[in-house]
């Protein structure tokens, strides 16, 4: 047998032994990547402290007379690509805190999203522990919001009907006509 196929096989049975030690519990969380709904979920239970607004919702506050603080916590690459309209790309509570000391009328909700929500909600804690108990997070984020339909813009402030998929383990939470890449 030649090296390389050894190393596969070696590699195979280790990946073999690493899931049976992992048991049911392992398999729940296996189990938890693999769809939007169960990622979401898997989310919500992590924090369990924030409110995690459905998209329908976060519309409605849109279109309200809210005054409505939208952040996109994904990496500039990401946002460039496509955002949900009238979002900002603060990353960090210091970013959001410094955006807020600008403005005049404080926001009385903020929402912020990522691709698939784990990102977001931890901003949202993040900055319901600094006392911004108006924090919330978008259910499901941005893919979500696009696999529903709901509408994006580009850089240029143009509609557009893709997101930037992320990494290649979220990336099929993202319908393929969704993708900006095609994929």
């Amino acid at each position: 047998m030649r090296p390389k196929a050894i190393l596969v096989v070696l590699g195979l049975f280790l990946l073999a032994v690493v899931l049976l030690s992992l048991g049911p519990a392992g398999y729940e969380k296996v189990g938890s990547m693999q769809s939007l709904p169960a990622r979401t979920a898997a989310i919500r239970k992590a924090h369990p402290g924030v409110e995690h607004l459905a998209p329908d919702t976060l519309e409605w506050i849109m279109r309200s007379e809210a005054r409505l603080l939208l952040v996109d916590a994904r990496p500039p690459d990401e946002y460039e690509v496509s955002r949900i309209d009238g979002a900002l790309n603060l990353e960090s509570v210091s970013a959001v805190e410094n955006h807020l000391a600008e403005v005049e009328d404080p926001p009385e909700v903020i929402v912020v999203y990522g691709s698939v929500g784990k990102r977001s909600a931890k901003l949202a804690e993040r900055l319901q522990s600094v006392g911004h108990a108006e924090a919330r997070n978008l259910a499901g984020s941005i893919f979500q919001w696009a696999n529903e339909g709901r509408g994006l813009v580009d850089s240029a402030g143009e509609p557009v009907d893709v997101v930037h998929p992320g990494g290649r383990f979220q990336s099929h939470l993202l319908e393929p006509a969704r993708r900006a890449n095609g994929d």
